[in-house]
């Protein structure tokens, strides 16, 4: 049937294909038992499993908005998994880029996230806390009592991917150099003035026998103390090398 002002009032069945050139107005639910194509593949909903796929054919704009300026107490985007039941390598989230379409950023299961550039010249990330006022650019939280062997920083580096700075359970620090020539740590501020450059602070009195503010270790065990500053300031040069014209204190004025 063709013509203007077509009304249809009661069930109707349509068998073959119907081509609608105008806008079409549903005022109640529509249902889409076969899934959805917009233009073919520029945005589907698969029938039975509700995989959505959106594929823009231009290449300005953005792909996706959504817009929550009047949102309040809702979240914009709410994605639900079962860790349980969350198979190995399956993800919340994956961004994949480069030319060869590798993972570059991926929320897994409890909200691991796993960030691989694949450009050499990029910042993995980067925060930028300008407008921060009293509030922490960076904040890591976890329970000393239940953390077991856990790290709360955990740097890899070298070769073999060996921890080279890592901060585990009760901030304990450990700077680890992988490279002979390297310096451990270095400390520079020419423009103090007041400040100290470094602090090191303890209190004598609950300070437990043996603990000291600063303790170096030498000889070939790494285990010998070769200078030591303890309660009250008191300070230990020992010296290892025996065998060698070695000055346990040098004042040069």
């Amino acid at each position: 049937a063709s013509g203007t002002g077509l009304a249809v009032t009661a069930d109707a069945t349509v068998g073959g294909t119907l081509a609608v050139a105008g806008i079409q107005t549903n005022s109640a639910l529509t249902n889409l038992n076969a899934g959805l194509a917009m233009d073919t593949s520029v945005f589907t909903i698969a029938d039975t499993t509700g995989v959505v796929s959106s594929v823009p054919t231009t290449t300005s704009g953005n792909a996706w908005t959504i817009d929550g300026t009047l949102l309040t107490t809702g979240n914009l985007i709410k994605l639900i998994g079962v860790d349980a039941t969350l198979d190995t390598g399956a993800s919340y989230i994956s961004i994949f880029g480069g030319t060869n379409a590798t993972v570059v950023w991926d929320v897994g299961e409890s909200g691991a996230t796993t960030i691989t550039p694949n450009v050499g010249t990029v910042t993995a990330l980067h925060l930028d806390g300008t407008a921060s006022t009293s509030g922490d650019l960076l904040k890591m939280t976890a329970v000393d009592a239940t953390l077991n062997g856990g790290k709360y920083l955990n740097f890899l580096g070298g070769a073999g991917a060996a921890a080279v700075f890592t901060v585990a359970e009760d901030g304990v620090t450990a700077i680890t150099g992988t490279v002979a020539a390297d310096n451990m740590v270095t400390v520079t501020n020419n423009i103090a003035t007041t400040g100290d450059l470094l602090i090191l602070t303890a209190d004598d009195d609950t300070l437990t026998t043996g603990g000291l503010y600063l303790n170096c270790l030498g000889d070939t065990n790494h285990t010998t103390s070769v200078f030591s500053i303890a309660e009250g300031g008191a300070t230990t040069i020992t010296p290892t090398a025996a065998s060698v014209a070695v000055d346990a204190l040098a004042i040069v004025g």
